[in-house]
């Protein structure tokens, strides 16, 4: 038996995309022998027919909605361990909602929190979670023994962006205007995404397609795509195209919430909110009036029938207060247009507004009595 097992033999390659160019060595090895197993981590796969392919995916983590158990998470549990090696007095209960948010954040990354934590000696978790929203470069360490590549999340994120071509470079950074996931013909419409990318991004680990055939990207993926999507100046005109395609997606849903498809209808709108709920705060910036008029029909649907009304009257409410007070004619028009499917909302959600009625400007903040 110990002869027997002393012929088993396992091989562990780490970091093997740097061993792509060579990669057929894998089958030729494998193929001459019989008691070898190989173990290979790579940030792509290596796209071989004797690979079996695990994916590695972060912690568990809690959401906004299920703060109360948080022992059972191994996000919040790596979190309270490195954050207790800190600051020895550390106590979850003063801060649970930030942690939560910082772990919610990072998706459970167990090397972003590890870079997290290490500034509790000068941020509060609170402090820190606002810094995650805006910016990659709070991931950092002053630990003198982590490996180099470890010290900051930007560089290993560089490291999978050298590993790009272009072409893959470029729809990768587009993609980074998508908020919640998105499809594949939002994909296409909007980056130029072809399948074949797509694939490949989703081999380098940069997309993953979820079990409701939704592509999604880390959030701090996507922060720092959307840094190099500023830096070639291309920020503006692709968030023009998500706009474009998700203002006229509501505008063709209208159809189908009037007629016998309303529950897919509703149920695309939910899939993409936050894809619209972003596409609708631009198209107000940029007073796109005409745009909003004819989208805000299937908005005004959801929110009634998918009791969505806190969410979809402020939407109505931004584009109401956002334009002239002397309106021409036509623009006049759009805006009673708005103005009266703010109303409904109003009253059928029973919100309130503060302030003065009259003004475009007031606040809904909350249900009434």
């Amino acid at each position: 038996m110990r002869e027997k097992d002393a012929q088993r033999l396992l091989l562990v390659l780490d970091n093997a995309e740097h061993l792509l160019g060579g990669v057929d060595i894998i089958s030729e090895i494998l193929a001459i022998t019989t008691n070898l197993k190989i173990l290979a981590t790579s940030r792509e796969v290596l796209n071989l027919q004797e690979e079996w392919v695990r994916q590695v995916e972060g912690l568990t983590y809690p959401t906004r909605e299920d703060e109360d158990s948080l022992d059972e998470y191994g996000a919040v549990q790596l979190f309270l361990d490195r954050a207790r090696r800190v600051r020895g007095d550390f106590d979850l209960a003063e801060d649970r909602k930030s942690v939560v948010e910082i772990c919610r954040l990072v998706e459970g990354m167990p090397l972003a929190i590890e870079l997290a934590v290490g500034w509790l000696k000068t941020l509060r978790p609170a402090d820190i979670a606002q810094e995650l929203q805006s910016s990659l470069d709070i991931l950092t360490t002053r630990s003198r023994n982590l490996p180099e590549r470890h010290r900051t999340l930007r560089t290993v994120f560089s490291h999978s962006w050298r590993l790009m071509d272009e072409g893959e470079g470029d729809v990768f950074q587009k993609l980074s205007v998508f908020r919640g996931g998105f499809t594949r013909e939002a994909a296409q419409t909007v980056t130029g995404a072809s399948l074949e990318t797509l694939a490949r991004l989703i081999d380098q680990s940069l997309v993953r397609l979820n079990s409701a055939g939704r592509y999604e990207i880390h959030e701090l993926l996507r922060q720092y795509g959307a840094e190099q999507l500023n830096a070639v100046g291309q920020t503006e005109i692709v968030q023009q195209t998500h706009v474009d395609y998700f203002l006229r997606l509501l505008k063709r849903l209208e159809r189908d919430i009037k007629a016998q498809r309303q529950i897919a209808a509703l149920d695309a709108i939910a899939a993409d909110f936050e894809n619209i709920r972003n596409a609708w705060k631009l198209a107000v910036q940029q007073q796109r009036l005409e745009a909003l008029s004819q989208a805000v029909e299937s908005l005004h649907f959801f929110a009634d029938m998918r009791g969505r009304y806190h969410e979809i009257a402020p939407l109505l409410q931004s584009a109401v207060g956002r334009f002239p007070q002397t309106p021409t004619q036509e623009q006049a028009a759009m805006l009673r247009h708005i103005q009266a499917r703010l109303a409904r909302l109003i009253v059928l959600g029973n919100l309130r507004m503060d302030g003065d009625p009259a003004r475009p400007d007031r606040h809904i903040i909350g249900g009434g009595a």
